[in-house]
């Protein structure tokens, strides 16, 4: 076991078997290499914990290396194994792709880059309202997450699909034909290199900005009507049609009824209404 007891320490364990490296009081930056799985756990707060896990027998099933955060505000990194991170209290930031999360209390962010993944067809987060992310290729489970409260996701080369929560999210869809939800919160999505479609799904679910829409690449804005039908600025009745839909390419605003829903960041002149959103 490496302990440290008075913080503000810097602390790295070789080890061959099974053994923890704990952080006692605060600021600690932990680094373990493991042959098999010893936890790594931060016991105060804002420590920065990296577990590197080295275990590769041929085996079907490891048991994942638990990583755990303090009551402070962490950042809890995993690895290309089977990772555990615990946020526990304060405001963390949990960085992983493999294995699960869980934020705890607080206001908690997710980090996920699955740009180096070479699967043949991406990663759909959130599939059927699971706390989950997916691989497209086969519907294995990549990771889990719970008490989770922001995303900051970037997605592969393929056709990714990324569903946000409900904080201000970043979701990045890389290159691909890929399709972006914000969902809820003041959410900012890049689609990267392809065809990408961004969605909205109701006139409330915040104002998100996207970062590069492009005619030429095959981009649309895609319209679900029954979230978007009998609203306008007077409550009143208005029909879903191109009619009811502005863009402002000053501000790059983009408007139902008078009310603005998104931005267009980089303000595309060639954007037109008629031919760049989809209704479904």
């Amino acid at each position: 076991m490496s302990t440290d007891f008075e913080g503000n320490d810097y602390l790295i364990n070789f080890d061959i078997i099974n053994t923890p490296i704990i952080g006692e009081f605060s600021n600690d930056i932990l680094i373990n290499f493991d042959i098999f799985t010893a936890p790594v756990i931060g016991e105060v707060s804002n420590d920065t914990l990296i577990n590197f896990d080295i275990f590769t027998a041929p085996i079907n099933y490891v048991l994942p290396v638990p990583i755990f955060g303090t009551e402070g505000d962490d950042t809890l990194i995993g690895g290309d194994g089977n990772y555990y991170l615990f946020g526990q209290g304060g405001n963390d930031t949990l960085i992983n792709t493999n294995g699960s999360v869980d934020g705890g209390a607080g206001n908690d962010t997710l980090k996920a880059d699955y740009s180096s993944l070479k699967n043949g067809a991406g990663i759909h987060v959130g599939y059927l309202g699971y706390n989950s992310i997916f691989s497209r290729r086969d519907g294995s489970v990549l990771l889990n997450y719970r008490d989770i409260e922001r995303f900051e996701i970037t997605g592969t080369q393929y056709n990714d699909q990324l569903w946000g929560i409900n904080g201000d999210d970043l979701l990045n869809g890389n290159d691909g034909d890929d399709s972006l939800v914000g969902g809820f919160g003041n959410d900012t999505l890049i689609g990267g290199s392809g065809a990408d479609t961004f969605i909205f799904n109701s006139m409330f679910e915040g104002g998100d900005i996207i970062k590069d829409f492009n005619r030429m690449e095959g981009d649309k804005i895609q319209i679900f009507r029954g979230g978007f039908n009998n609203i306008n600025i007077n409550f009143g009745s208005s029909p879903i049609d191109f009619n009811t839909f502005s863009y402002d390419k000053t501000s790059g605003g983009l408007f139902y009824s008078g009310i603005q829903f998104a931005t267009l960041e980089n303000k595309p002149a060639d954007f037109a209404v008629d031919k760049d959103i989809l209704f479904i």
